[in-house]
């Protein structure tokens, strides 16, 4: 609530206000204080942004030690193990994947072919020994079901898996390569 007050150098009345508080009554500092506000919000963004790229800096560099030190450590370790007589790669062996799908991807690394030749209704000498591989390893060393390893297989019957099963004992046995039996 505003109060009458009495500046006696002047000798004008006019309404006091309480501190902290702008007359807003005059359209020029109507605007300053727009002006002001906007100015406040400006650098506050900036303010954000700034520590906001500080802190993205920092985390970058944070990451680029750590590098440094595993990379280090790895050297370290790499050289102990040559210092002790160990045979080391720098090839890393990486097992994603269920073990159907390292089957998969084995039978196409040792044929030549693709996944979607695989599963598809082809029937080249290659593709087809590719195929049994995979029936053959799938069963002995998962434990999908016939009809489970078929559907895999692009929606073969459990049948086909069986036959292409024994089908590849028979053809590495013909190849002088023999196979333990299995399940």
């Amino acid at each position: 609530m505003a109060r009458i007050h009495f500046d006696p150098e002047n000798e004008v009345r006019h309404k006091w206000q309480p501190i902290g508080r702008i007359d807003m009554r005059s359209p020029q500092l109507r605007l300053k204080h727009a002006e002001v506000l906007q100015e406040r919000a400006r650098l506050e963004i900036e303010r954000t942004a700034g520590e906001r790229e500080a802190r993205i800096a920092m985390l970058a560099e944070e990451a680029r030690k750590a590098r440094e030190a595993i990379l280090a450590q790895k050297a370290a370790a790499k050289s102990a193990a040559e210092a002790a007589g160990w045979v080391v790669t720098t090839t890393p062996i990486v097992f994603t994947g269920t073990k159907f799908q390292r089957i998969v991807r084995r039978a196409v690394k040792v044929f030549g072919v693709s996944v979607s030749l695989i599963k598809s209704q082809r029937r080249s000498r290659q593709i087809v020994l590719a195929r049994q591989f995979i029936m053959y390893w799938a069963v002995r060393t998962t434990s999908l079901s016939l009809p489970q390893i078929g559907k895999l297989m692009g929606g073969r019957d459990h049948t086909t898996v069986l036959h292409g099963k024994k089908a590849y004992v028979v053809k590495r046995a013909s190849m002088s390569r023999t196979l333990r039996k299995a399940r």
